[in-house]
């Protein structure tokens, strides 16, 4: 179910994971929005990974998502991805890739940025 929270009030969604980690990244404090869905997504990933997750987007308002050129259908905008930095170790970023991969419907890996993308969409 996606969910509106407000920025000034930073909610526990999980055992690891508070609201205000997945509100937009530009300067404007407004509304945003989160699927539980990908709350629990994330909360599975810390699990097994049994180390830290972080985004580097999670949810951006129409106009952040324009900046940083994200597609007008961006799942982002929609509060159902987040970007998640690979760590440097080769083993241990196999490891993360693996396991996003078995809980996230959609995980696309950009080697060359150092992140991948998971979203709780399932291609067809």
């Amino acid at each position: 179910m996606l969910k509106t929270y407000k920025p000034d009030n930073n909610i526990k969604l999980s055992k690891n994971f508070m609201s205000n980690e997945f509100k937009c990244n530009c300067s404007v404090g407004h509304v945003f929005f989160v699927d539980d869905r990908l709350v629990l997504c994330c909360q599975v990933l810390r699990n097994l990974v049994e180390s830290s997750v972080f985004f580097t987007n999670a949810y951006r308002c129409p106009e952040h998502n324009i900046n940083v050129g994200g597609v007008i259908t961006s799942y982002h905008t929609q509060g159902m991805a987040v970007d998640i930095p690979l760590p440097s170790d080769s083993t241990f970023r196999k490891f993360h890739i693996e396991m996003a991969r078995a809980i996230f419907p959609f995980v696309l890996v950009y080697e060359d940025k150092n992140f991948m993308h998971c979203d709780i969409i399932e291609r067809v």
